[in-house]
């Protein structure tokens, strides 16, 4: 053998070189693929209708599961209805006395047709409201209705105006009112809010309005 042919066989190839270096490269870039892949988020999936779902935090709960209300939340709506109720209590009640007024005024004009209607066959007024089915009728304060024969028994219990002249000549027929309570002369204190009849029936409603 001749000393170059040795020289050639020790000689590195340099197309294997290059072969091995290749190789290493792709390796270090697959490795850093990998690694970068790991690093990133995985993808989210795409909905039918191209779109993502939106990413939610925080605890999840149960589907169709709604949050009830805190404690301070509950003790606040029972406030705001006590509120209200306090708020709306004075006027209910004076939308039923409203009502209750209306019904009384009602019922006197009725009674007092039916004894003017009375004198028409009788050629006098009713001693009493049982003279004209009435006996012990209530008032929608649950006290009877008042009834005084003025042409028969004289004014001297007739009721009367500011200025002591009688409401009426022929009867008197009036409700006590919400509290019950009456005096002969409707401008004082227990006879303001009775519901009168007046002018020998022209007028039918509160003294106070008379």
């Amino acid at each position: 053998m001749s000393a170059c042919n040795g020289a050639r066989r020790c000689a590195p190839d340099s197309t294997g070189a290059h072969a091995a270096r290749d190789s290493r490269d792709e390796i270090t870039r697959t490795l850093d693929c990998l690694g970068a892949g790991r690093d990133r988020a995985a993808p989210r999936p795409i909905l039918p209708d191209g779109d993502t779902p939106a990413v939610r935090f925080g605890k999840r709960h149960p589907p169709g599961r709604r949050r009830g209300f805190t404690l301070i939340e509950l003790m606040l709506i029972v406030v705001l209805i006590g509120v209200l109720a306090v708020v709306a209590m004075p006027f209910y009640r004076g939308y039923q006395e409203r009502i209750r007024i209306a019904q009384a005024i009602n019922e006197i004009r009725i009674m007092s047709t039916v004894a003017s209607n009375y004198w028409n066959d009788n050629h006098g007024y009713p001693s009493s409201l049982a003279d004209i089915g009435q006996a012990g009728k209530l008032d929608p304060w649950g006290n009877p209705y008042v009834y005084y024969n003025i042409d028969a028994n004289g004014k001297g219990q007739a009721r009367k105006d500011h200025a002591l002249n009688p409401l009426n000549t022929d009867f008197d027929l009036y409700s006590n009112g919400v509290d019950g309570k009456s005096k002969p002369q409707i401008t004082q204190k227990d006879s303001v809010d009775d519901v009168i009849r007046a002018s020998n029936g022209a007028y039918v409603g509160l003294a106070s309005g008379f």
